[in-house]
């Protein structure tokens, strides 16, 4: 089989730490928790960077360093 070949640049296959695609949803949560005790409940998860807390509807999101985590 022949035909044109190319040369293509290596792909950078690394992974952003802290990027968009990182964050955790939490749910069924009681009212009182805080952002303090969600990072220390995850922490053995990896390392947590932000949490947005829904007191009303009982949820949070956790902004996790690696999608793996």
């Amino acid at each position: 089989m022949g035909g044109p070949t190319h040369d293509l640049p290596e792909l950078n296959c690394e992974e952003v730490k802290f990027s968009g695609r990182n964050r955790l949803y939490v749910g069924n949560l009681t009212n009182d928790v805080t952002e303090d005790e969600l990072k220390e409940l995850f922490s053995p998860y990896g390392e947590i960077s932000e949490a947005f807390i829904n007191s009303e509807k009982n949820f949070a999101f956790l902004k996790i360093d690696y999608r793996a985590n």
